[in-house]
């Protein structure tokens, strides 16, 4: 198979492939958001103890 071979069917096949990038796109990003949202609701929120008042 030449080049100009795969390169006809990735045209052929442009319109599919680039919906299938967005959705696996979408859904990493969506993945990652909220394994982010998860770690940052489990830290304990920061308390300053002994803080000199003026």
């Amino acid at each position: 198979m030449s080049i100009k071979e795969i390169l006809g069917k990735v045209k052929f096949y442009e319109k599919e492939l680039f919906v299938a990038l967005l959705v696996i796109l979408v859904a990493l990003l969506a993945f990652g958001l909220g394994r982010l949202s998860r770690l940052e609701s489990s830290h304990e929120p920061i308390r300053i103890e002994n803080a000199i008042e003026k």
